[in-house]
């Protein structure tokens, strides 16, 4: 998988912390939520 960088805020990186469950990456919630948006 290639790899890219994004730019999010502090506080957007905290509150990623807040919902991501233990051992999930970020690219790890970030689909989740994506999947989540998808589905509505």
């Amino acid at each position: 998988m290639d790899n890219t960088m994004m730019r999010v805020s502090k506080e957007t990186r905290d509150m990623l912390k807040e919902i991501g469950k233990k051992g999930e990456t970020y690219d790890d919630i970030i689909r989740r939520l994506i999947e989540i948006e998808k589905c509505k």
